[in-house]
């Protein structure tokens, strides 16, 4: 028996519908690979500039500890100075304090107090 006109245009009907739905899920596959490609893309982005980002809080940190020990040394150099120099104006009986020297103060208090406000770098 030969299958009828409508049978045929029935089953190609169907084999046409299958076929879409078949073209549909492998478009929605594809639409799903293309996003994860771009998800890889974007974080591969986002590495790079974090990479970025903790060479340069490396760097700070290494600046920071050089520039704490900078002023210690400068600080504890000033201090001596500033001890030997009131000690030779008392042996003189100058009572006048020089300007200088109460700039190294003020120098001094200031480096002390960068130190304390220096944000600590972890």
């Amino acid at each position: 028996m030969k299958p009828t006109q409508e049978q045929i245009l029935s089953a190609l009907n169907k084999l046409i519908r299958e076929n879409k739905t078949e073209l549909k899920a492998e478009k929605v596959e594809l639409g799903l690979i293309d996003e994860i490609k771009d998800r890889i893309s974007s974080s591969d982005k986002i590495m790079m500039k974090m990479g970025k980002v903790q060479t340069q809080i490396e760097d700070a940190k290494k600046a920071s500890k050089n520039a704490v020990e900078m002023a210690e040394t400068q600080i504890k150099i000033q201090k001596n100075l500033i001890a030997e120099t009131t000690k030779a104006l008392s042996e003189l009986g100058i009572k006048q304090e020089p300007k200088e020297l109460k700039n190294l103060r003020t120098t001094n208090k200031t480096l002390e107090s960068y130190i304390k406000n220096m944000p600590s770098i972890k």
